[in-house]
């Protein structure tokens, strides 16, 4: 009997471990529904008074189990298996028709509860005890001789160590039944005091009606002999908590597989003579471990209190106790705020333009650029790329953008958005968009990503132009014209999920790329007649570099010189770009 309901016990112990936790009731349920038909008078009897507690239905149990074989009183002591109890006054039980005692031959009692019987063996000491846990024998990892183990399946505290007794007495014989088959008797109990760590600070526990179990490796709490006092345990996440009627007491320290009582003195013996350091110290608010571990964070601290021993935190645990993050955290670690995607879009031409400044390039341009401004439309995403010389350019390069723009569109800017780089906010660029009654939207100071449209485009173009001038195999004085082919290129190409070009999105006209040449590849350019001599040939070879802005001819490059040609043969069948058709002695542009 003792065996099936200790088997119960641990399961219950086992699944709250598991984050099920199940009251004593529902236990004691579940143990009268599983006994065989020959207990039934018993079961019907205990759940006449309402479901009693797991000690009163153990003990009923074990009578009627002696009933059952007919066994005499002492059959009955040599039987019981030990799972101590605490002093509870159990002197006198209500009758129950057909209890009578063995020793007095008075009804109402069995003879483990009569008072004479008591006084004549010496006390208080209990008949019958269970030990429950799964470290009645010493393991290699199990904790040292001074450590109590928190264990819900035994129903007395037990010691091993009668160092530990004080107040020692006599009890009468108990014979203890260990989880491995093995049998102890326990024939002395006393008072056990500890010092412990509360969660209010240092505090003495007192254990009485402790047993000693020789040979009992181990010391054990029994949760089941501080529950009649008005205390319970919970076991939950992996931790386990004492808790009283004002709520939590202590806090159990994790030891390996079990958790131990968060004791508070010097080990005696056997963990001073190994060197093991005290399994727990002084109880700290979660904010003195998050120091203790170099300001680690909160799920990194609560996965090593579950992964070590001897972390005992007082307070609202660690995820409540941090919940306010740490000021020098705060300081070290504080990253950006995350940048949303912009909900303020246009939906006119010029109803809101980006610009932004790139450079400044490795190399000087041809024509000694340096710098590029991008002017971006919000609403049709058409774009204009001018190379500079320096950033005090940009402002005019803006100015003549839009103003070219407002007189081919008759659209009127709205508002620019751009960096608060000193181009666009000097004075006069204020005092142009003043003049023209503008809004200047500017970014936060170093936070370019509130511009991420020109950015973005920014760097689109420079990846185009590093493609294109390595596929011609020119030189990076060259990027000026290559930056400002891939935006013309651009231009022409819809977007993700548009059907119209950027060209025609700004200007109602669908364009004709029939005119688009490879950037970088060799033709035969027409010197016009007014430049040539006598039998001089007609034609140069050249490198097609771009297209002139505002004219229908292209641009190429001749003995290291840019020139604007409209007349030439371009030679695309051969997809090997030229090379050297850009040395020469002369430099310069056309």
């Amino acid at each position: 009997m003792i065996e099936y309901i200790n088997r119960g016990t641990m399961l219950r112990y086992e699944l709250g471990q598991l984050g099920q936790d199940q009251s004593e009731a529902d236990l004691v349920t579940a143990l009268l529904s599983g006994l065989p038909s020959t207990y039934g008078t018993t079961v019907e009897l205990l759940e006449s008074q309402g479901i009693p507690s797991l000690r009163v239905a153990t003990e009923r149990l074990m009578a009627a189990e002696v009933k059952r074989l007919g066994a005499s009183e002492s059959r009955f002591e040599d039987r019981a298996v030990a799972m101590a109890a605490g002093p509870v006054n159990r002197h006198v039980t209500p009758h129950v028709g057909g209890r009578v005692c063995f020793y007095c031959n008075r009804p109402g009692h069995f003879k483990r509860n009569c008072p004479e019987w008591r006084r004549r063996e010496g006390g208080d000491g209990p008949a019958m005890a269970v030990v429950g846990g799964r470290c009645a024998r010493r393991r290699a990892a199990s904790p040292p001789a001074a450590a109590w183990i928190i264990d819900s399946g035994a129903s007395h505290h037990m010691t091993g160590d009668v160092a530990f007794l004080k107040g020692r007495k006599t009890v009468a014989p108990v014979h203890i039944q260990m989880p491995d088959g093995a049998m102890a008797t326990a024939t002395q109990s006393g008072t056990v005091t500890l010092p412990v760590w509360s969660l209010g600070g240092s505090t003495t526990l007192t254990l009485r009606g402790v047993l000693h179990v020789p040979g009992m490796a181990v010391n054990l709490f029994s949760v089941q002999a501080i529950m009649p006092r008005g205390f319970a345990a919970t076991f939950r996440d992996g931790g386990v908590s004492i808790n009283g009627g004002a709520g939590k007491v202590l806090v159990g320290v994790r030891a390996g597989a079990v958790h131990i009582l968060p004791t508070a003195y010097d080990p005696p013996r056997e963990a001073a003579e190994s060197g093991t350091p005290g399994y727990a110290g002084a109880a700290v608010g979660a904010e003195i471990w998050h120091r203790r571990f170099g300001h680690c964070g909160v799920r990194d601290l609560t996965r090593v209190g579950k992964a070590t021993d001897g972390m005992l935190v007082a307070g609202a645990g660690i995820k409540g106790a941090l919940s306010k993050g740490c000021k020098s955290c705060r300081v070290a670690k504080q990253v950006r705020a995350p940048y949303h995607a912009s909900v303020s879009h246009s939906v006119v031409f010029l109803g809101l333009v980006h610009t932004d400044v790139g450079g400044p390039m490795v190399h000087m341009s041809m024509g000694g650029a340096l710098y590029w401004v991008t002017i971006i439309d919000d609403y049709t995403k058409m774009a204009a790329v001018v190379p500079i010389q320096g950033k005090d350019e940009a402002a005019g390069a803006v100015q003549r953008v839009v103003t070219l723009w407002e007189t081919q569109t008759g659209k009127r800017l709205q508002r620019l958005r751009s960096d608060r780089g000193g181009e666009y906010i000097g004075a006069g660029m204020q005092a142009w968009l003043a003049e023209k009654g503008v809004e200047h939207e500017k970014t936060a100071p170093y936070s370019p990503q509130q511009n991420g449209k020109a950015e973005r485009y920014n760097r689109t173009l420079e990846e185009r132009t590093m493609a294109m001038l390595a596929d011609a195999n020119l030189d990076g004085k060259m990027w000026a014209d290559a930056v400002v082919t891939a935006n013309y290129t651009l231009n022409r190409i819809p977007r993700s999920g548009q059907v119209q070009t950027l060209h025609e999105a700004a200007y109602g006209k669908r364009p004709n790329v029939g005119h688009l040449r490879t950037f970088g590849f060799p033709a035969l350019v027409l010197t016009p007649s007014k430049l040539r001599r006598k039998l001089e040939p007609r034609a140069k070879e050249g490198i097609f570099v771009g297209y002139e802005a505002g004219s229908k001819a292209y641009r190429y490059l001749i003995n290291g010189r840019v020139v604007v040609r409209r007349d030439a043969i371009f030679d695309e069948d051969d997809l090997t770009p030229a090379h050297g058709a850009s040395d020469g002695d002369e430099s310069g542009s056309e």
